[in-house]
């Protein structure tokens, strides 16, 4: 996978694990704290039951805190004096959040209460604003006594309280039930669970959130190393063991032994979302490989199959003017030994010779400049050259050629600036494309040849009326050996190379070239040059 699609996937993912899960990461709280249980740390706190007659009289109020005091305990504090918007109910109607200073006007019980412990015992670490309650347990975890218990003075939790916080509750007379993750508690056992939390310093650290994001980006790229290095079902058993690792067993055993609270929603999600977007991503990638690899394989068989198809018609081919060549020898040979007289007339017997030279010299040629051309060894030889003058001179030796099929070669040559082109390829190209026109058009037809300037380039177009190109071949044209996909191959020689090396010559300096083709009405082959060379 390249760097740039790997980073903007993972940027995906982590920006979408980013969306808010509110509800569902309140629910996995409370599976937290549920899961964990009781609280196993000493509690200094009491509630004490008593009913709204003996709290709101204040000679019996009096009373019964001078009664306790005697008692030494660290604070008395009545809940339902203070502020009672300190608790956040969220929206499943959970109580998990506390603030220590709600609006309202008046302070909170937690607040009050540290600001007097802070006064008197220098409790000095003041807890965040919005803070996650430290349940101790269920309902019942902390201790309760009825009042009569406290005054009458019995042994035990509720006669020892030496250094702790009271709470004299009225809910005996008006329980107010709230839902907490550990199940319904009365209100004054909420506010203990918040006193318990913040100023016995038992909070829950909540994982900020630049922590959450280096997990989040952690588990991103985990969960794209599994799918990228691993099959995909071992990628999938790999992930879902991660998760539950992860999720259920490590972010726990932190809850539970360091009270450190990692939010799980988003980095689950994140996880998730990573395993979709590239599992995705690799089968689609894997598919593409594989359509590749069959193209490829494709195109190394046809390749092969036509490379075999060349050596074996190119050897045809070859024979041809050496057994030519080799019957115009053997015809000196005999004639040497005859008479002056005798002999017959030599110059149609070297004709032959140089006609086959020729055609041997064309051959090799072609097959020299398709080794140049796989060696990256071509080396142009640029000079001024004038277009018109070299299609005039592959005219002129091609003009017999088509006077053998009585084929008409008109030409229509508008004046042209002279280019800088090698002259050699040049000459190549221009007669390649000439030839294959008259080659496979049909005796009696015509072939055109035009040029002229068009927009700081030089054009060549060569049209012939022959049987045209199906459609379904001309993307095969310029490609090697690609003769032998056309009709009439049968009765048309040649190395089947032209048209590539044509290509290849023509955008080597800067031009291109292109074709036009109609089945059953002809074909024109169209070259452009630039006249300033870059």
């Amino acid at each position: 996978m390249k760097t740039n699609s790997f980073l903007i996937r993972v940027a995906i993912c982590f920006f979408l694990s980013l969306m808010p899960a509110t509800e569902l990461e309140n629910l996995i709280y409370s599976e937290r704290i549920e899961f964990r249980g009781r609280w196993g740390g000493r509690l200094n706190i009491l509630i004490v039951d008593a009913g709204s007659s003996d709290l709101n009289y204040p000679a019996n109020f009096q009373e019964i805190e001078t009664t306790i005091r005697e008692k030494d305990p660290k604070l008395i504090l009545v809940p339902s004096r203070y502020n009672p918007n300190d608790l956040i109910v969220d929206s499943d109607g959970v109580v998990r959040n506390a603030v220590l200073a709600p609006k309202g006007g008046r302070p909170s019980v937690t607040y009050t209460a540290f600001l007097q412990l802070r006064l008197n015992f220098g409790l000095a670490k003041q807890p965040k604003k919005q803070h996650l309650i430290n349940y101790a347990g269920p309902a019942g975890s902390i201790p309760h006594c009825s009042l009569q218990q406290v005054l009458r003075a019995e042994r035990g939790t509720c006669s020892d309280l030496k250094g702790k916080i009271i709470l004299l509750s009225e809910d005996n007379d008006n329980p107010q039930l709230l839902r907490t993750p550990l199940g319904e508690m009365s209100r004054t056992e909420v506010i203990a669970n918040e006193l318990n939390t913040v100023v016995n310093h038992h909070p829950i650290y909540q994982a900020s959130w630049i922590e959450r994001s280096l997990i989040s980006l952690a588990m991103i790229l985990l969960g794209a190393f599994y799918i990228l290095y691993y099959p995909v079902l071992i990628s999938a058993v790999a992930a879902i063991a991660t998760v539950f690792f992860v999720m259920v067993v490590f972010f726990q055993a932190i809850f539970q032994l360091f009270s450190i609270y990692i939010p799980s929603a988003n980095i689950a999600a994140a996880f998730l979302i990573t395993h979709l977007v590239f599992t995705g991503y690799k089968l689609a990638f894997q598919e593409n490989i594989q359509w590749r690899s069959l193209k490829q394989a494709q195109y190394l068989r046809e390749l092969d199959r036509m490379k075999t198809n060349f050596l074996s018609l190119v050897s045809h081919d070859l024979k041809t003017p050496l057994a030519r060549i080799q019957a115009v020898v053997e015809r000196l040979r005999r004639e040497m030994q005859l008479s002056p007289d005798e002999r017959s007339d030599w110059k149609e017997l070297f004709d032959s010779i140089e006609s086959s030279n020729k055609e041997l010299k064309h051959y090799i040629t072609s097959i020299l400049n398709l080794s140049k051309i796989e060696s990256q060894k071509v080396i142009l030889n640029k000079k001024s050259n004038d277009i018109n003058l070299l299609i005039q001179q592959a005219l002129k030796r091609l003009r017999p050629v088509a006077q053998q099929k009585s084929i008409l070669v008109e030409e229509s040559l508008d004046p042209l600036f002279s280019i800088e082109c090698d002259e050699d390829l040049m000459r190549q190209v221009i007669t390649n494309i000439i030839d294959n026109a008259i080659k496979y058009s049909p005796n009696g037809s015509r072939v055109i040849v035009r040029s002229r300037e068009e927009q700081g380039f030089v054009r060549v177009d060569v049209e012939d009326f022959g049987p045209g190109i199906p459609k379904d071949q001309l993307p095969l044209v310029f490609r090697k050996f690609s003769r032998f996909l056309r009709p009439m191959n049968e009765q048309v020689k040649g190395t089947g190379l032209g048209l590539y090396l044509s290509k290849y010559f023509i955008e080597l300096h800067g031009g291109t070239i292109g074709l036009k083709s109609t089945e059953g009405k002809g074909s024109t082959f169209t070259f452009t040059l630039p006249i300033e060379q870059g």
